[in-house]
This record gives structure tokens, sequence and C-alpha cells, in this order.
């Protein structure tokens, strides 16, 4: 990976991604992938996985601002503490914040320097990784983790994967006839409407908003142990990032409650574990080319969309150690404006109408959807469908229903299809 300025340009916007995602409720840091859309013909594969991980990142330190400062969830992983923290005082919050982006960039750091002394083991598994059977195990395993780990209620879960996997697009003609019949009644439908629809769109109607800032004279009861904070949270991510699902809030939620001390400890581990946990999930999509995580998964529809392939186009060429020069660099400076402009955010977070920006994403959304179908989708199908799937994304809303296992049953169901049809026609 060659670092000029076209390099050091990516990485800038995705540090202001990084900072609008995690600020920002309602923008999570899985948008990333989506807000490059229009320009990503123009990018190289590493241009857009700098972005993307740079965002997610910058998101997972300035998510902890938002959660700290307001009580506004600008990460799921904060929603275990978030309760506990508003009555503190101003000084505590901004001296917590400091000590969570500490025990970030720690995670952080730690994170990549075990990805970088795993390269050769992660190369040594690829081949027997992408056999057809070790993909129909995985990635059903993966999928059956996703549909019964997302929602209190298995059955729901099931059933959303089910969903997905019935309106997923079925291109190999080798198929049974029944698929491909059944096709062209969702042909209109792509990642990006469902995104909008079922995400993005709903949150105007069901959204948690601010809380202000409580001044009172609660103060944190001992020293922060940042050490023994940030290695339990560091572990337990690293961890937690080779599961699917939503890792990044599970991580946090062991962390928390499984370190010793004061609620600060808890609240650094949990941090830490946050930005752990995003890294080695990150790094198992580039060597397995297999989703984890709701960010993985709007990365991967983008990359694969442009037909670029992890290995051949990115690991075989010998960019990784660049890679993670890149991205350790970036996390050291998203560490330092995470530590030192607190108020600067805050005022931010006050000003800022985030339903009309959330509005202006999925629209450019769709508008990038329709004009890059090539006119080839069906208007009246396309506005059926999107009608519907955003009614389904409302009720799914109002009732707290996690809709991940519909996006990763729709973006694997060809995949989940045709491996399973393979393996099966073998025995």
């Amino acid at each position: 990976m060659i670092i000029d300025h076209v390099t050091i340009f990516v990485v800038l916007i995705a540090i202001v991604s990084g900072i609008a995602t995690g600020l920002l409720p309602g923008l999570p840091a899985w948008l990333a992938p989506f807000l490059i859309t229009p320009f990503v013909s123009h990018m190289n594969i590493e241009h857009v996985l700098v972005f993307w991980l740079v965002t997610v990142i910058g998101s997972q330190f300035f998510g902890s601002i938002a959660s700290i400062m307001f009580g506004i969830p600008g990460e799921n992983s904060s929603l275990v503490y978030i309760e506990r923290v508003r009555n503190f005082s101003t000084a505590d919050k901004i001296n917590l914040i400091r000590y969570t982006a500490n025990g970030s960039c720690i995670a952080t750091l730690v994170a990549l320097g075990i990805v970088f002394l795993s390269q050769d083991f992660l190369l040594w598994m690829l081949p027997i990784l992408g056999t057809t059977v070790a993909t129909f195990f995985i990635v059903w395993a993966i999928s059956l983790s996703i549909a019964l780990g997302t929602n209190k209620n298995k059955l729901i879960g099931i059933g959303l994967f089910i969903v997905g996997v019935v309106l997923a697009p079925k291109s190999n003609i080798a198929l049974p006839e029944i698929f491909v019949h059944f096709n062209q009644y969702t042909y209109d439908l792509s990642v990006m409407m469902l995104v909008a629809s079922l995400m993005l769109l709903p949150e105007l109607f069901y959204s948690h908003g601010a809380v202000h800032n409580q001044q009172s004279s609660n103060t944190l009861n001992s020293t922060v142990n940042q050490t023994k904070s940030t290695f339990i949270g560091t572990c337990v991510g690293i961890v937690c990032g080779f599961l699917p699902g939503p890792t990044a809030t599970i991580s946090s939620s062991i962390a928390f409650r499984h370190t010793p001390g004061s609620l600060t400890d808890k609240i650094v581990s949990a941090e830490s574990a946050d930005n752990s946990v995003v890294i080695i999930g990150g790094f198992l999509l580039l060597y397995l080319q297999i989703p984890l995580g709701m960010d993985s998964i709007t990365a991967y529809n983008v990359i694969t969309q442009q037909g670029w392939n992890m290995y051949d186009d990115f690991i075989s060429k010998g960019l990784l150690t660049s890679f993670i020069t890149v991205l350790a660099v970036s996390t050291v400076i998203l560490w330092l404006l995470a530590r030192n402009s607190n108020f600067v955010y805050a005022l931010i977070c006050q000003k800022t109408n985030t339903k009309w920006f959330v509005l202006l994403i999925s629209l450019m959304l769709l508008a990038t959807d329709v004009l890059t179908s090539y006119g080839s989708y069906n208007a009246v199908y396309y506005t059926l469908w999107f009608l519907a799937l955003l009614v389904f994304g409302i009720v799914l809303k109002k009732h707290r229903i996690n809709i991940l296992p519909v996006l990763f049953g729709f973006i694997f169901g060809d995949q989940l299809i045709w491996n399973s049809y393979q393996v099966l026609s073998r025995w």
C-alpha cells in the first residue's frame, strides 16, 4: 500500500466520518462504506478498507463521548453503562472520557499488533477454510449464531434470517428452477434499499433523544487502575472478535460485568473491549471474506459489488503491513482528538439535527441504488418493495427488534443456498 497524498486524504475524511458517526445518534459506523458508494469506482480496494476501518475506530472513540457527556447512545456498546453516568458531574465526565480514550487507544494498538503477528497463521488457514465443505459449515454456523443471538426471541431471529434468505438474489443458474422463478419477483431488491428502509428511515419515527447533562456532586469512587481494566477489556474483545453478531455489545457487556473495581474501571474495560473487537472482526473479513458484524456486512457488500477479491487484490500484494501502520497512526490521532476537545464535541452534539442527516443519507442511498442499476429495475416493483420494507422496518424498530439477521440472510442467501446445494448433492 502506497502511503501518498490520496491515502492521507482518505484517512482525514475517514477521521471526520468516524467523529460524526460516533457523536451523532442515529448514525451508526456501518454507514461508512455507503457514504463513499458514489466515489468507490474511482478508489482502490485499500482506500476503501482504510476509510471503513478508520471510520469504525473513530466511531468507537467518539461514541463514548456522546454517551458519557449527554446520555446519547453514540454506540450500542455504551448501553451497558449509560444510565450509570447520568449523574456524574461535568468534571467527572471529562476525566472519564480521557480514561476511556486511553484504554481504547491501547486496546486498538494491541489488537493491530496481534493481527500483524498472526499474518502467517491466517495465510496458512486460508486453503483449509476456502474449500466448499468448510465454507458450508462456516457460513451456516455464523448464520445460525446471528439468527439465534441477535434477538431475545430466538424464533423471531430465525424468522428474520429466513426472510433475508428468501429475498436474496439467486444468481446461479444451476440451482433448481423454483429459485430462479421466484427471483424475478425480488430482482429489484438491494442491500442499499434494505438499509434505507429497514434501518435508517425507521429512526425518524422511533429514536432516542438526548438527555441533558445533569450537574451533581457525584465523584468517581476510586483512582482508575487503567492498566488492569484495559488488559481485561482488550482480552475479552479479542476473543469476542471471532464471534458473529453484535460482538461489540456482547464484549462490552462481558468486560463491564467481570472487571473488578470501581464503576470507572468497568467502563474503561468495556470501552477497551469495544475497540479491540472491531479490529479482530474487521481483519477476519479480509482473510475469510465472511463478515461477522453489521459494519463488516456493509463493507463486504461494497467490495463485492466492485468485483474485488480480498486475497487477490489486497493480501497477496503484501499491503497488510503498511495498512496496519496507517490504522495505527490514525488511532493515535483519534486518541489525541478524543482526549483534548471535549467541549467542542459537546457543542456539536447539541446543535446538530441528526434526523435531517439520516434522511439525507437515506435519500442518497436510494438515489445511488437507482442510478447504478443502469435502467434494469422495475419502478413499480421497486416502489412497492420499498414501502413494504419501510413499514416492516418501522414495526421492528418500534419493538426494538434487531434486523441484522435479515441483512445477513439477504447478502449470504445466494451463497448459503448454492453451497448447501453442492454439499447435499454429493451425498
